[in-house]
């Protein structure tokens, strides 16, 4: 695996001259960043690894994958950003809610800011326009739209497990089985 992420990491770099976006294109910006996430993201895998660190590089590795799959599904259907909007949008809608109510001391920005509740009837307007043009999809719908489902099931749920601090999780980040012999 680790073979791989080099691999993968010196192609991307490699190919990087070659890129050419149009900065002013909404598709082209996103692609793009997708694949810079993939770039930067690889890159501090593998300096953690190099260091000798295990611990977090898997959750690295996951929202590797992620902007793998998105950068799949974006190339290869324009409608797909759509639901990568409506995502933002819901994700603004949910911050901007808990904010306006005023009681999370995280969220005092949005405590009697009168730009709070238009930027959280925008984000509402925007979500339901995404929401018409396409849906918001789950996670194994964008694997699967990228034909990538036995991934899904299989490397990105060891990923994922490395998030959360549940047996196995922890069990992976603080034992060795120890070699017979």
């Amino acid at each position: 695996m680790y073979g791989l992420i080099i691999d993968i990491y010196e192609a991307s770099v490699r190919n990087l001259p070659l890129l050419k976006f149009n900065k002013n294109n909404e598709h082209n910006r996103t692609l793009v960043s997708l694949y810079a996430t993939i770039i930067e993201m690889t890159n501090s895998a593998l300096i953690l690894r190099k260091s000798g660190a295990f611990t977090g590089v898997d959750v690295i590795l996951r929202t590797t994958l992620e902007a793998h799959v998105d950068l799949i599904n974006l190339a290869n259907d324009a409608t797909y950003i759509n639901s990568m909007r409506a995502v933002y949008h819901k994700e603004w809608i949910k911050v901007t809610e808990e904010g306006v109510k005023g009681e999370n001391p995280f969220l005092g920005f949005f405590k009697d800011n009168s730009d709070a509740e238009e930027q959280l009837a925008y984000h509402k307007r925007e979500l339901a326009k995404c929401l018409a043009a396409s849906k918001m999809l789950t996670n194994f719908e964008k694997f699967k739209m990228a034909s990538m489902e036995d991934v899904y099931r299989s490397i990105y749920n060891s990923l994922c497990n490395e998030s959360h601090n549940n047996i196995r999780s922890l069990n992976n980040r603080h034992f060795r089985q120890k070699a017979e012999g």
